[in-house]
């Protein structure tokens, strides 16, 4: 969909302008789905994998933001 697309565009572009030290994921997605609807998001799950370190917790991951370049 093109507008799922553009809303896509403009938050990386975003975290582009800048970077939040965490990131929050609740496990538990609204209006359904878990941890694994960030697949459906593949420039979001590169991000999360590339930049970030995952801190589980029960109800949520952290992503925290790596040191360095």
């Amino acid at each position: 969909m093109p507008i799922i697309r553009a809303l896509r565009a403009e938050f990386m572009a975003g975290l582009d302008l800048s970077p939040p030290r965490f990131i929050v994921l609740f496990k538990r997605g609204w209006p359904k789905g878990g941890e694994a609807r960030i697949a459906e998001f593949p420039e979001l799950a590169q991000r999360l994998r590339n930049d970030y370190v995952p801190i589980p917790r029960p109800a949520y991951v952290l992503y925290a933001k790596r040191d360095g370049p």
